[in-house]
């Protein structure tokens, strides 16, 4: 059996209310209107950007919740930093972006 693809990680991580298809950072950034840049900015503040091993994996404004994330990034579970198993996921691809607006209540 071959390795899963980054969408089936994708799907394995999100919430069943986040779940699409992955995107390349482009593609995620353009979907939510922002501009491709170091400090994309959104509500007229500059988003939040959180970076692991000098990558980023996500940015979110503060403000109206929208975000993009690299499925293939960390996840923290208390004091375990968890990184997607490359030898189960094959993890060399571009698209491995979802973005979205969070859903608050």
């Amino acid at each position: 059996m071959g390795k899963r693809t980054i969408q089936d990680l994708a799907d394995a991580r999100l919430a069943a209310e986040y779940r699409q298809p992955v995107k390349t950072l482009e593609q995620a950034v353009e979907a939510i209107g922002w501009a491709l840049e170091d400090r994309p900015k959104c509500c007229g503040e500059e988003v939040e950007i959180s970076s692991f091993i000098g990558s980023a994996y996500q940015a979110v404004c503060r403000t109206c919740g929208k975000f993009i994330f690299d499925v293939t990034g960390p996840e923290f579970n208390g004091r375990a930093i968890c990184l997607p198993d490359q030898d189960k996921y094959d993890l060399d691809h571009e698209a491995r972006w979802v973005s979205g607006q969070e859903i608050r209540e």
